[in-house]
């Protein structure tokens, strides 16, 4: 459990080296009162990351973020307290961003994410951004963060075997 105040986990450097990436995470998250990041590589400042939140800001809603030298976002309404399998997909070189809830799409963008040929080699960023701010306020079942945009197929299996944990849906 995050407890919105000091918690997170942080992996070593992950040489991610290539532009795709699916990131799913079984989340019951506890309270919208300020931003929550769920996983974040590197730290949002710097270009060519990755960012899931729970919430975006105050908004009642969880959110997926992607860069290369600029960001496309996008978010889907839940109100807290919300238990849910939250996957975000992206690939920067085409400029898809995709946000699902659930096992259904919440919604699309093509909204240019810049330039930029592979995520950074950073490490994840895990119930807080680089330990020091933004903290996530819940409880986080299941993670899954693969370097690539996974098929139908796949994601249904990632997405299946994290809800059995969670009881998302």
């Amino acid at each position: 459990m995050f407890d919105g105040v000091d918690d997170f986990l942080q992996t070593g450097n992950i040489a991610w080296a290539t532009d795709e990436v699916t990131v799913t995470a079984g989340l019951r998250k506890l309270s919208d009162t300020a931003r929550g990041m769920v996983a974040e590589l590197g730290q949002f400042a710097n270009t060519q990351n990755f960012q899931l939140n729970a919430p975006t800001a105050s908004l009642g809603d969880y959110g997926f973020y992607s860069a290369g030298t600029a960001t496309a976002g996008l978010g889907t309404a839940a109100a807290a307290p919300n238990t849910s399998v939250v996957t975000g997909q992206a690939k920067l070189t085409t400029d898809t961003l995709i946000l699902r809830r659930n096992a259904t799409q919440a919604g699309t963008s093509a909204v240019d994410q810049g330039t930029g040929s592979a995520y950074t080699t950073n490490p994840l960023y895990i119930g807080m951004r680089a330990g020091t701010s933004l903290p996530f306020n819940g409880i986080l079942f299941g993670l899954t963060a693969v370097n690539a945009v996974l098929d139908a197929t796949q994601l249904g299996m990632v997405e299946l075997s994290t809800n059995f944990n969670t009881g998302g849906f």
